[in-house]
């Protein structure tokens, strides 16, 4: 496992050949001779310290890992454990994680608002905002985290789709999809409970056709979407 070290982390190398973690930190903080009782003392809380970050998945900042310690009867400073994580090079990831995430991903992306909350087309597959996309169009999404994400952002480039976005903490500006997903869960998502993944995508695709071929929509005359846009499909291939 010494020799492992360094490859994997700690807690993934005791998992796999089932060392109890204890074992393993007694082992490599006992079982080696340094010259003092100050290195030996860094070394033994370094390990410690690695050791907690590693079981709280990384989230623990100085401040709660000097806390854990103190909870187990280690007297040392926050200071002392925020420079042994320093020297490990150990910062949390919860704070920060998802900003970061964000900015990495929206840093070179248009984010104009192209509708500016005006939501009527002048024909079916001009503008949409929850569909199978293809070339031509405006896709408008909020700024949830999947729409940044580089398979999605490829998928548009492919397409050659304009991605359109709202002000952020404003829902008015995609309030099409916002009154689709909050239809969606009234008359669908809290009404069930669902078993698998699978058959909650069953659910949700079985729904989505109601919602299109049978569901009548009072913004649309009571007309379903399919039966709109193959109205208005019909129409504008009369006026050619």
């Amino acid at each position: 496992m010494e020799k492992l070290r360094g490859q994997f982390e700690d807690f993934l190398l005791c998992e796999a050949l089932d060392v109890p973690r204890g074992s393993f930190y007694n082992h490599v903080v006992y079982g080696k001779k340094e010259n003092t009782w100050y290195h030996k003392r860094r070394k033994e809380y370094s390990l410690l310290i690695q050791k907690i970050f590693d079981e709280n998945r990384q989230i623990v900042g100085a401040k709660k890992n000097f806390e854990i310690l103190k909870k187990e009867g280690h007297h040392v400073s926050e200071a002392f454990v925020r420079e042994r994580m320093r020297e490990l090079g150990l910062a949390s990831v919860r704070n920060q994680s998802k900003a970061i995430y964000q900015d990495r991903q929206k840093r070179n992306l248009s984010k104009k608002d192209l509708l500016q909350q005006c939501f009527r087309a002048a024909k079916p597959n001009q503008v949409w905002g929850l569909r199978n996309p293809w070339e031509g169009l405006i896709f408008h999404s909020d700024w949830g985290t999947p729409y940044f994400s580089f398979s999605f952002q490829s998928l548009l480039k492919n397409r050659q789709v304009e991605h359109s976005f709202s002000k952020p903490r404003t829902p008015y500006d995609n309030a099409v999809a916002e009154s689709f997903f909050a239809t969606l869960k009234r008359e669908e998502l809290y009404r069930k409970d669902y078993t698998s993944e699978k058959h909650l995508a069953q659910a949700l695709a079985a729904y989505i056709d109601f919602y299109n071929s049978k569901r009548p929509h009072k913004t649309l005359g009571y007309l379903t979407p399919k039966e709109m846009e193959e109205g208005t499909v019909r129409s504008q291939r009369f006026k050619k």
